[in-house]
């Protein structure tokens, strides 16, 4: 059976709810593989970078084999790709970060198949895709834990260092802790930190406030609450300065969702998942809001059931906007 590897860029208008049309392009690229498309960037010429996966099941060894896919995208369509793979290693770079040179840094896992121990490995390309540079090192974590594993989530902060969200393992257990990361774009490791809850945690988007040195990770806890998503405030050591929900009266934020862009120095739009609170799991949606600082909703939109041909955007759904567009991506 073919996969499809796609790219898709869909707009909607914030203040006029029901604009909503597919924009530019569609790529569509065939082949055998299971291949995913994690991150993305736009750089200062307007391509769009992406990196994801590529998993096979070798036959003869019994198991899947992961290699990391770039693609670059130009204004008109025209795109680059390049696989890399290692011969008994598995591999994912999950996110991409324009850095000050115009090059590209991509970041992720690399692990010996036959080992349970990823190392956070940086992969720093030309404008063509080709490498300038990588390296690989373990994160140290607390004892107990067995592993740490990286999300997709990433920014540069004020000071050009850039911090990451991972997950540690803890032995015996399925719970994943969240541990930040903070790297210099040299790829120098300079600090982290694991935070424990009592509940597995998972990031779905982290930014920087404006004008300050804290951060914003979004974050929701499986337990037997749900899934609901929390605004987790820290400081630049990633000491915690609050946890709020994000919910207004008819429904929460559930575990997907992104932050497009700040619209002033004290509200940004967020996209996500949600449920009704009068009647969560049966009536699960798409919606934008934007949020102050309090994380207080302003303004909100309800695009509806997530698993139709008209709105199918839902993962990591908001990537960017202008004064009066979003432009929304996803897969279903």
């Amino acid at each position: 059976m073919y996969k499809l590897f796609l790219f898709l860029i869909f707009t909607c208008s914030f203040y006029l709810q029901k604009s909503l049309a597919q924009s530019a392009f569609e790529i569509v690229i065939e082949n055998e593989l299971d291949e995913y498309l994690i991150d993305g960037v736009k750089d200062y010429d307007g391509n769009y970078i992406l990196t994801g996966t590529s998993q096979e099941f070798v036959n003869k060894k019994g198991y899947v084999h992961y290699s990391s896919v770039l693609m670059k995208v130009d204004t008109l369509g025209s795109y680059i790709t390049k696989v890399l793979q290692y011969p008994d290693t598995n591999c994912g770079l999950l996110n991409v970060l324009l850095m000050s040179d115009s090059n590209y840094l991509f970041s992720g896992y690399i692990e010996s198949v036959a080992s349970d121990s990823n190392q956070l490995w940086l992969y720093k390309t030309d404008k063509l895709l080709n490498k300038i540079w990588e390296k690989r090192f373990r994160i140290g974590l607390d004892e107990g834990y067995t592993k740490c594993e990286f999300s997709s989530n990433a920014f540069i902060n004020e000071n050009n260092d850039i911090i990451y969200g991972a997950y540690a393992s803890y032995e015996n257990s399925n719970q994943d802790d969240i541990v930040f990361i903070k790297i210099s774009q040299e790829g120098e490791f300079i600090s982290s930190r694991q935070i424990h809850y009592q509940f597995t945690q998972f990031f779905t988007d982290i930014t920087q406030v404006p004008n300050s040195n804290d951060i914003i990770a979004f974050v929701y806890h499986i337990s037997i609450f749900g899934y609901q998503i929390n605004a987790i405030r820290l400081d630049s050591s990633f000491n915690i300065i609050s946890t709020i929900p994000l919910e207004n009266s008819n429904y929460f934020y559930e575990h997907i969702g992104s932050v497009a862009n700040w619209i002033t120095d004290t509200s940004f739009i967020y996209t996500g998942f949600i449920d009704a609170v009068s009647n969560p799991v049966e009536d699960q949606r798409i919606a934008a809001s934007i949020f102050d600082t309090t994380y207080k909703p302003l303004k909100e939109i309800d695009f509806g059931k997530v698993d139709t041909i008209d709105y199918p955007a839902y993962n990591n759904s908001a990537v960017f906007i202008n004064d009066t567009t979003i432009y929304v991506a996803g897969f279903g």
